[in-house]
């Protein structure tokens, strides 16, 4: 017999593994607060706008193509 999450946990993971993923390509954003119930979530950041600044255009790119892939002609 297979377990079905109930819709609230199938989201609740979705989300967490959304915002993990996606934090780990390190785009200089720190999550403060987040707060996750059942038919919505509340997320507060801070972006880092000092070390914004100092990436390359190529470090941007980089850290993009981690989430979106990139043209043939970019890669």
């Amino acid at each position: 017999m297979v377990k079905r999450l109930s819709p609230f946990a199938f989201r609740l993971s979705l989300l967490t593994f959304t915002l993990t993923f996606i934090f780990n390509i390190d785009f200089n954003i720190d999550t403060c607060v987040y707060a996750i119930m059942s038919n919505h979530y509340h997320l507060i950041f801070h972006v880092n706008k000092l070390e914004n600044r100092e990436l390359t255009d190529e470090e941007v790119s980089l850290r993009c193509s981690r989430l979106y892939p990139m043209p043939t002609l970019v890669s």
